[in-house]
């Protein structure tokens, strides 16, 4: 301790003094601390002293920070670039920081209790700056007009908070010079009202121009029409088709640049109309077929069917997309080459259709390095490209912004020499519900089918099953035998160029009177001469659905005008029983089934029911949820029982109500019922009920062959024991396979199913699977374009087609 120090206040206290100090001290156990003494005589006797200690250690510690927060607060204050002064309750100045001398002007000296308004800042704000309400409430920060000392006015940020200082409120004052922020963002505005009165002048001049060569153009493409109907040599007529074509070429590059300039000067508007996309992109794609064909170019369409008919957008402007997209697939793909036009459903939410349209071509491609810019206005791949194709390099910069127009983004995927695919994707509301689905359920279609892989064949299997239509190969070698054998068929679909013209004059003999024959041929190619014209129906490519519903309305439509009832020539076996109380409801039901081939027995309740099921067998029922004695729920659950007690093998039940709201639905798969059918009965309901738990047996040919013995026949080999092995291995490797290619999706592999698809196809093809092959051949193009949900899909359609070959080829 300091020794000195105590001595010093013992000899003060002696003299009658009262001593206070302060001394540092150290206890037993080394930890110091900061007392405060104060030293005194006790009871007046020099002798003795009483010491009293205080321990301040503490509130010295919270004093020094104290002071280091004040001294802190004050280097800020005085060196941050914002003037920070503070005003008492009479709003006079009573602190000012250096900011503020610099910003204003003034020192500290000069502005001490002078009044903030008018002095610093403009009347006219005082009362935004100075609202009434409690002192302590926080204002905003406001854009004011302040005054220097020199006199000169400038434009502020000020942002006021209430601070309670020994009692009382006062306001500090945080104000931000922004005149020079102002000055630049007044220059930008004026830069840029410049540069929109140029682009505008700009594009008006090109709007002008475009109208007034537009006009004599017209003019003279009119006259070239009239020229055409006069009688001409051929000399005169090729060079009338040069001018007609020049001319055309021209009227096209006028009509971008119209198109540009209105996009550019903001006056494109995007609608919204509801339009039938089917048809829409169907009749862009027929534009262009005739154009294709002069290059041997075959052109292909495929609408996804999950896609409502009618849907909410803006169709002129898809179909300015589309038209340029197919325009330059078919300028830059080499003659025999492909172009595909695609819509394809890429999700659905809240009645909202996410649609990809895509093109693509296997054209000439573009380097990746040259793939930038491609959307840009007057920009073209390659210069040399342009003088050999032609064009203006406005056509894409225009579909790209009538794609940003509509919220979505044009997008190109290239390899140099293997082709483009350029797609956009497009939101569409729907208001209605339309749909092609079932359109011709039961209509029986047979396809001509030859050895190689034909698109066409694909897209109308596709679309025949989404169709309701029942669907048959017909191998080319034996068409003519399954045709002649008494089968029924409504319609016969050929492609003209896969099969020769001498067997498609002997299929129209053979159905002469029974069915019609669709023919689908090449736009430049003619119809094969010969053909019986009262069976054959001429079509041109490309196939699409409604051009397939137009073909098979004009040829189920008799001559009275009425469809004829396709539902005859559906035929069912087996016997149902039927639980309902409605005489009515009876009869009804009874005539249907009765009519599509199966026996029929008809119960009142659902006792009467259980009873049935006990006495005979059954290989469906149809049970009505509410009955008299026993309803429909209690007699399923007893029936059930019954089977499990006595190891039998299930009868499907089918739950038949009136009552279609989600309770009723759930209420039937607790009670243990595999199906549902709502009544009134729609017959298209029914069948389809009825083809998923009926199973029909598997028609044999007319030389009566197993179905192990007809694909050995068509593989060419006499051992059916080493066939039906090659299933059995194919049937287990493919199921394992669908496992595996389902994990490696679930973790983003795309590569490995890829891989093991293209292997499968291979086999399947072998064991003549068209449709393993067609299931396969769509989720390698699913795997490429990395869409795991429809890749997952054509997984689950796979694994019926391989219950389905299991079902006829093994059991």
């Amino acid at each position: 301790i300091d020794i000195q120090k105590y001595s010093d206040a013992a000899l003060k206290a002696n003299s009658g003094e009262v001593t206070n100090f302060t001394a540092e001290i150290t206890a037993k156990d080394g930890i110091k601390s900061l007392v405060n003494w104060n030293v005194s005589v006790m009871n007046n006797r020099i002798d003795r002293l009483l010491w009293m200690g205080i321990d301040i250690t503490e509130q010295q510690e919270v004093k020094e920070k104290l002071r280091v927060n004040e001294s802190m607060m004050e280097f800020l204050t005085n060196n941050i670039q914002d003037a920070i002064f503070i005003s008492d309750d009479n709003r006079q100045v009573i602190s000012w920081n250096t900011s503020a001398e610099l910003m204003f002007g003034y020192k500290l000296e000069e502005i001490l209790l002078e009044s903030v308004v008018p002095k610093l800042i403009s009347k006219e704000y005082e009362n935004q700056l100075f609202k009434s309400g409690h002192p302590s409430k926080q204002g905003n920060t406001l854009e004011v007009e302040c005054i220097r000392k020199n006199g000169e006015l400038f434009m502020a940020e000020a942002a006021l908070s209430h601070i309670l200082q020994e009692g009382r409120w006062n306001t500090m004052f945080a104000v931000r010079d922004i005149s020079t922020r102002i000055k630049r963002e007044q220059d930008l505005k004026n830069a840029l009202e410049t540069a929109k009165s140029a682009e505008k002048a700009k594009s008006e001049f090109l709007a002008n121009m475009s109208h007034e060569i537009r006009t004599p153009l017209n003019g003279i493409i009119g006259f070239l029409d009239l020229l055409k109907q006069t009688e001409m040599d051929s000399t005169q007529i090729e060079y009338l088709k040069i001018i007609n074509s020049s001319a055309d070429s021209l009227l096209s590059i006028i009509n971008e640049i119209l198109d540009y300039s209105k996009l550019e000067s903001g006056k494109m508007q995007i609608e919204s109309v509801e339009f039938n996309i089917y048809e829409e992109l169907e009749s862009i794609s027929e534009l262009y077929t005739a154009r294709a064909a002069e290059k041997d170019i075959a052109m292909h369409l495929y609408i996804d069917t999950e896609i409502p008919s009618y849907v909410i957008g803006d169709p002129l402007r898809i179909r300015q997309i589309v038209s340029n997209l197919l325009s330059n697939a078919i300028k830059f793909t080499h003659n025999g080459g492909v172009v595909t036009l695609e819509a394809k459903l890429k999700d659905v939410s809240d009645s909202e259709y996410l649609t990809t349209i895509s093109v693509t071509d296997t054209g000439i491609g573009i380097s990746e390095e040259k793939q930038q810019g491609i959307f840009e206005a007057f920009s073209q791949a390659d210069s040399s490209v342009t003088r050999k194709y032609g064009g203006t390099g406005l056509g894409l910069a225009i579909s790209s912004r009538f794609a940003q127009l509509m919220d979505s983004q044009l997008q190109l995927s290239s390899k140099e020499g293997e082709g483009s695919t350029f797609w956009f994707d497009v939101r569409f509301a729907v208001l209605r519900d339309s749909s092609y689905k079932n359109t011709f359920m039961g209509l029986i279609v047979g396809i001509l089918k030859n050895d190689e892989f034909n698109y066409d064949e694909n897209l109308i299997k596709r679309y025949l099953k989404y169709l309701g239509c029942e669907l048959k190969i017909i191998p080319i070698a034996e068409a003519i035998n399954i045709l002649g054998s008494g089968e029924v068929f409504h319609i016969i679909v050929a492609d003209c160029k896969k099969i020769p013209e001498k067997m498609l004059k002997e299929i129209t003999e053979v159905i002469l009177g029974s069915c019609r024959l669709i023919i689908f041929r090449e736009p430049d190619l003619p119809m094969p001469s010969g053909l019986r014209e009262e069976t054959v129906i001429p079509a041109v490519k490309p196939i699409h659905i409604t051009k397939l519903i137009n073909l098979f309305d004009t040829i189920m439509t008799g001559k009275d005008g009425k469809k004829k009832d396709i539902t005859e020539d559906i035929k069912f076996s087996g016997r149902l029983l039927v639980a309902e109380d409605n005489p009515v409801n009876q009869q009804l039901i009874k005539i249907i089934l009765l009519k599509l081939g199966f026996t029929v027995d008809i119960v009142s309740d659902g006792q009467e029911a259980y009873n049935k099921v006990i006495a005979e067998k059954y290989d469906l029922i149809f049970m009505d949820f509410h009955m008299p004695v026993m309803d429909g729920v209690t007699a399923t659950k007893k029936i059930i029982a019954w089977e499990k007690e006595q190891a039998l093998p299930h009868t499907p039940i089918i739950a038949l109500t009136a009552n279609v709201v989600e309770e009723s639905r759930s209420n039937y798969k607790e009670a243990g019922m595999d199906g549902f059918l709502a009544k009134p009965i729609v017959l298209v309901d029914l069948i389809i009920l009825l083809r998923e738990f009926i199973k029909e047996p598997p028609k044999l040919p007319s030389q009566l062959l197993s179905p192990i013995e007809e694909l050995a026949a068509k593989m060419n080999v006499e051992d059916t024991a080493f066939i039906k092995l090659l299933v059995e291995e194919f049937v287990s490797v493919v199921s394992e396979k669908i496992l595996e290619m389902q994990t490696n999706l679930l973790s983003g592999d795309f590569a490995a199913p890829l891989s093991h698809s293209e292997v499968l196809r291979g086999v399947a093809l072998n064991l003549h699977y068209e449709e393993i092959d067609s299931i396969l051949s769509q989720f390698e193009n699913h795997c490429r374009n990395k869409d795991r949900r429809l890749a997952e899909m054509q997984l689950e359609l796979l694994a019926k087609e391989i219950y389905n070959i299991r079902t006829v080829y093994l059991n």
